[in-house]
């Protein structure tokens, strides 16, 4: 949830505030308690005991959490609130150069109240005398309100106390309404302060007074006397206390969503949910030349001096050697062993004991500038936050990062001697830090390449393989062996852009690929048996990736020429069955299904069912093991192949209304999938079973199984997938009548599909953005939206498409009639006025409209059913009651043959509609 800021307290010109909601309903509902003690005029116990015991509203309310984190927001939003619900809010801050000070917070409460007008008016006699006490805290109190001059400040310093309190009930008695105190960063406070405040909070549990405080909890010490307050208080149940986490990345990308959504990801990175942060790099940002924001995307944001601040002050109470220790530990990185630390701390020729490094460990972890975490029998280490270790790190002279940075390149080569792969990103990262060599650091990055390709992290599986390829370009091994890693290289970057939405430059990856294999075998007739059936095979494999990003471009034709080009490789080898066939039959069917031939795309991808599944008899799979690429272990006989079959089998069932046998394909695949870890193939299944159970109005099962793939999709980075997914999580919400959540699902996905440049999600995302701002009578926006698709549809052929968006046009025609004329239409059959001759014209193009939908061969079923309703919808205008149920009957029927449980509601809701206007009409002819 975003909220605009509230009338003015506390700073100015801050952004929305974003999410909070469970913070702030417990600060609302303290709020709402604190209320009632003013209703029921409960009176104050003189005994502290009684008081507690009798209320269980908890009189104080404190926030904890990290500095930046969104505390004193939160305070000043429950400040704001009180205001509008007519509170008389009183605020205090306490400062780390004031924490000496005794009562120095109550000092600024009385200030604040004398500023804020609520000093009460006509006191007796006996407050007059403990008021008095107050002047010690603050002077101007003398001058201000005429009290005389207590003897003695020891008997001051005894009723200060006493006379706050007299001083709060006062205040609530005469104004008749709440007060609400925030006492920010109580880190600072003294322990004088401390005392009052939990004196004060005790005794007024039944007064509607309500305590709001804010505290660093990792800046405070264990014998700080505000920790046994808190613990007393809890126990005696007057304290809510409230820790307040960190952010989400979505909230942050709304926080800051004014920033390029490529700053805004590098924001996430950095900042770990901190608010603070977040805001104090997107304002660094707005000052920037477009020279520094190309800089800064490419190494990294310099910190803003509010930050440095903010940091150097959790630095300053640290020795110079645990200050020098730790930024050698920031070029380690953010998870640190103690292995790495005792290596770090060796190198050069110094030796370091174990008991010097554990001494600034634990002065470190004491500090909470580290952070102690253990699993089983590893213990790690952490910085507090990311920024502290970027801020530590930029404190190094150029020529010192690059030395430490060897030294740490050599460390994680010895620490991950026996598990390459595992270690290859953090080792590449110094490498390319400390000017490695090119050969080292192709090898490394490859190998992080594969290890992130393997856990289906693409996006940096893309970047270490970009690096290898870089790094390689001079390469000194022999050309073909060259020519082939290389081409390697780019298959497998060619998969990590697919899989992620850049189907163009997967495309030329392929085609890049392709072309190296030929360079290293100019002819496949040169080569001899085994050799040349497996470069003739994989040669087709790549030619085969070529028309898949051709389809993936929503160009079929394309992908068609080379699908065929596939057969005349194989057939030039004599290659006529096998796991490429197998994977060609598979691409065939997803083109017709893509093209509404359904029957076609059965029957191909039962084909390459059974191809697969001769080619698995035939194939080990220890060879399965030792291949990198989607390509490659097809050819060793992949049986995830079969999942995705099964995957493909279940695409025309559902277009045809076969919503059972469609689940039953979709679980045998998920089950295969889930066996082998496949997270998107996982994610894919999941946003397709979510499509089915939404067309059978299950929305339970439909929201878990979406919700699966959004979480999968996220996780590595599929763009395109992502668009799908947001589509039918805006359909989930248009079906539940969540107008508002739907609209933004549906921009949501657009905005991503717009990004890849993906048509034929554009289109439809587009289509279904039209429709649902028809509902809310958005008019103004539908018509670009709209028009958007059409054209996405005209210019990239997309026939899938086509049929959904006569239907939405025929909605808006519909809802031009009913704007305008009302739903009694059908009763003023003679009306030839200029208006009715409109809305007539607006019927017509309704109907021909829906006529086009209705005509587009390979619909799928549940459009064509939809576009049904549409027509007995419009026949109810332009013909007759009597027509219009005739053909809602018709739907209903069909509907429920198919499993549209949805349209079905739908076609029940208009019979009935329908039935009712016919008695309607009926009673009017009688009287007539």
């Amino acid at each position: 949830m975003i909220e605009q800021a509230g009338p003015s307290i506390g700073r100015y010109q801050q952004l929305p505030l974003v999410g909070r909601n469970a913070e702030r309903d417990r600060l609302r509902h303290c709020l709402l308690e604190t209320e009632k003690m003013l209703k029921e005029h409960v009176a104050i116990p003189n005994d502290p005991s009684l008081s507690c015991a009798s209320s269980t509203r908890r009189s104080f309310a404190l926030l904890l959490g990290e500095v930046g984190i969104g505390k004193t927001r939160l305070a000043e939003e429950t400040a704001r609130e009180a205001i509008h619900r007519g509170w008389s809010v009183v605020w205090s801050r306490a400062y780390a150069q004031e924490s000496h000070v005794p009562f120095r917070l109550w000092s600024q409460v009385l200030r604040d109240i004398v500023q804020r007008d609520l000093w009460p008016q006509y006191p007796t006699t006996a407050d007059m005398h403990l008021y008095q006490s107050l002047t010690t805290l603050l002077p101007e109190l003398l001058d201000l309100l005429t009290l005389p001059t207590l003897a003695h400040s020891v008997m001051a310093g005894q009723g200060i106390p006493e006379a706050l309190l007299t001083l709060l009930t006062a205040i609530c008695e005469q104004r008749k309404e709440p007060v609400l105190l925030v006492l920010d960063d109580l880190q600072w406070t003294d322990e004088s302060s401390c005392e009052l405040l939990g004196y004060l909070a005790r005794r007024m549990v039944n007064t509607p007074v309500l305590f709001v405080g804010t505290v660093r909890e990792n800046e405070i010490p264990p014998s700080h006397p505000l920790w046994s307050l808190n613990t007393n208080m809890q126990r005696e149940r007057t304290v809510e206390q409230i820790q307040v986490e960190a952010l989400s990345n979505e909230h942050i990308a709304a926080l800051i969503a004014h920033v390029p959504s490529s700053l805004t990801r590098l924001i996430q990175r950095q900042v770990a949910g901190n608010p603070f942060f977040a805001e104090e790099l997107a304002r660094a940002y707005s000052t920037w030349t477009e020279s520094e924001k190309g800089v800064h995307r490419q190494t990294g944001l310099t910190l803003p001096r509010t930050i440095a601040d903010v940091l150097d002050q959790r630095l300053q109470f640290l020795s110079p050697e645990c200050q020098r220790f730790l930024q050698r530990a920031a070029v380690l990185g953010s998870s640190l062993s103690f292995d790495s630390l005792h290596l770090m701390e060796n190198k050069g020729g110094t030796q370091l004991p174990d008991d010097s490094l554990f001494t600034l460990l634990e002065e470190a972890l004491q500090a909470k500038v580290l952070t102690e975490e253990q699993s089983g029998t590893t213990i790690s280490y952490h910085f507090w936050h990311p920024l502290l270790m970027s801020h530590l790190y930029e404190k190094l002279s150029a020529t010192r990062r690059i030395r430490l940075h060897q030294h740490a390149s050599a460390i994680f080569c010895q620490l991950y001697a026996t598990s390459e792969e595992e270690g290859a990103a953090i080792i590449v990262h110094h490498l390319q830090q400390g000017n490695a060599p090119s050969s080292q650091i192709a090898y490394y990055a490859e190998l992080a390449g594969d290890h992130a390709y393997a856990l289906a992290a693409y996006p940096a599986a893309e970047n270490y393989y970009q690096l290898t390829i870089e790094h390689t370009q001079h390469s000194v091994a022999p050309q073909t062996d060259a020519c082939l890693h290389q081409a390697s290289l780019l298959e497998r970057l060619g998969e990590c852009m697919r899989f992620q939405g850049h189907f163009q430059d997967a495309g030329h990856c392929f085609e890049k690929a392709l072309e190296l294999h030929r360079q290293a075998y100019p002819s496949l007739q040169s080569l001899t048996g085994r050799e040349k059936l497996q470069e003739a095979q994989m040669q087709a494999m790549l030619c085969c990736g070529i028309g898949i990003s051709w389809y993936d471009q929503d160009n079929c034709a394309l992908a068609r020429q080379y699908y065929h080009a596939v057969e005349r490789v194989l057939y030039e080898v004599g290659i006529v069955d096998g796991p490429v066939w197998a994977y060609l039959f598979l691409q065939y069917s997803y083109l017709a299904w893509h093209e509404g031939m359904h029957s076609e795309a059965q029957n191909a991808a039962q084909n390459a069912l059974l191809l697969f599944e001769a080619a698995l008899q035939e194939k080990r799979t220890t060879e399965q093991l030792l291949v990198k690429t989607r390509l490659r272990r097809t050819l060793a006989g992949d049986p995830v192949d079969l999942g995705r079959t099964y995957l493909v089998l279940g695409l025309p069932a559902g277009a045809t209304g076969q919503l059972s046998v469609t689940i039953s394909y979709l679980t045998i695949s998920l089950k295969i999938f889930e066996q082998y870890d496949c997270l998107r193939e996982i994610a894919i299944v999941c946003c397709n079973l979510g499509d089915v159970y939404l067309r059978r109005a299950e929305y339970a099962s439909a929201q878990d199984y979406l919700r699966r793939a959004q979480q999968l999709a996220e996780r590595i980075g599929d763009t395109s997938l992502q668009c799908f997914i947001a589509g039918n999580l805006g359909l989930l919400a248009l079906r539940t009548e969540n107008l508002a959540e739907s609209e933004n699902w549906y921009r949501h996905g657009l905005k991503n599909a717009l990004q890849i440049n993906e048509a034929y999600s554009s289109c439809l995302l587009s289509t279904f953005l039209a429709f649902i701002l028809l509902k809310q009578k958005k008019y103004d926006e539908v018509a670009p939206c709209l028009r958007r698709a059409f054209t996405l549809q005209r210019n990239k052929r997309i026939p899938g498409c086509a049929a959904m968006i006569w239907v939405v046009l025929g909605y808006v025609r519909l809802s031009q009639v009913l704007a305008s004329y009302g739903p009694d239409r059908y009763r003023k059959p003679c009306d030839v006025s200029d208006t009715a001759i409109k809305m007539q014209s607006l019927l017509v193009s309704a109907r021909v409209a829906v006529e086009h939908a209705l005509a587009i061969p390979g619909t799928d079923i549940e459009i064509k059913a939809e576009a049904g309703l549409l027509q007995a919808h419009i026949c109810m205008f332009l013909v007759s009651l009597e027509e219009a149920l005739r053909q809602a009957f018709c739907i209903l029927e069909d509907a429920r043959q198919h499993e549209l449980k949805w349209i079905v509601e739908q076609a029940e809701s208009l019979i009935e509609s329908l039935q009712a206007l016919k008695i309607v009409q009926q009673n009017e002819t009688f009287r007539i």
